[in-house]
C-alpha cells in the first residue's frame, strides 16, 4: 500500500496506487489530522526561511495577524520512538503564499534522539508518495510536479544521510495538446537533461 499525501496540504489523503499520472483508489482510509508542529521544528523553520523564501514572503509571514505556524501544514510521515523521524512542511496559500498548481515542499528530519530538526529536501510539486524502499531509515520519495497543462514530472528522491538526492525523473504526457484527448496510459519518457 502506498500512502499519498498532497504537497499543498502535506497530509495523507488515502491509500492509493499511482498508475502513471492517474491515481486509482484501491480503498479509502480516514484522513489523519495534520501533525502539530513540534516547537523545535518551528525554530528550525524560522531560521531557514531566509534560505527558502524571498523577502516579500518573509515580511508577510512576520506581519500577518495569523500565527506563524498556521501558514503551513505539517504531516509526520515517519514517526517512531527512535529516530529517524520526518515531517513534510508546506505553505498553505494566501495571504502569504500564492495559490499555484505546485507548492513548496520541505522535508525536515530528526536523525538522533534529542537532536535538532534539519531540512533534508527542498522541492516543489503537488503530491508526494513515500515509497517502501528505505535508505538510512527514511523512505524514498516520489514527488509529482506540474510541468504544463498536459505534462507532469515524476521525481524519485533517496535519503543519502545529509539529505535527499534526486535519483530518477520521468515526464508523463497526460493528453494530446492539440486535441485534448487523454492518453491511457499516459505517454512516458525520461526527463530532458540530468536528474
Amino acid at each position: 500500500m502506498f500512502i499519498l499525501f498532497s504537497a499543498r496540504n502535506c497530509r495523507v489523503v488515502g491509500a492509493f496506487v499511482l498508475a502513471l499520472a492517474t491515481v486509482l483508489t484501491l480503498h479509502s482510509q480516514p484522513t489523519p489530522q495534520e501533525s502539530p508542529a513540534p516547537p523545535d521544528l518551528l525554530v528550525a523553520l524560522r531560521k531557514d526561511l531566509p534560505d527558502l523564501l524571498d523577502a516579500n514572503y518573509i515580511d508577510c509571514f512576520q506581519h500577518s495577524s495569523v500565527p506563524f505556524e498556521k501558514h503551513f501544514t505539517f504531516w509526520m510521515f515517519v514517526k517512531s520512538r527512535n529516530p529517524p523521524t520526518a515531517i513534510c512542511v508546506s505553505p498553505i496559500g494566501p495571504p502569504c503564499w500564492p495559490s499555484t498548481n505546485n507548492s513548496a515542499i520541505w522535508i525536515y528530519a530528526k536523525t538522533k534522539r534529542g537532536g535538532p530538526w534539519y531540512r533534508v529536501l527542498e522541492t516543489d510539486g503537488f503530491e508526494v508518495i513515500p515509497l517502501h524502499i528505505k535508505s538510512k531509515g527514511l523512505p524514498d520519495l516520489k514527488v509529482t510536479a506540474h510541468s504544463s497543462a498536459v505534462e507532469v514530472y515524476e521525481y524519485t528522491f533517496r535519503f543519502t544521510g545529509p539529505g535527499y538526492q534526486r535519483i530518477g525523473c520521468k515526464t508523463l504526457t497526460l493528453r494530446d495538446m492539440a486535441t485534448g484527448v487523454e492518453f491511457s496510459p499516459p505517454h512516458e519518457r525520461p526527463c530532458d537533461g540530468p536528474c
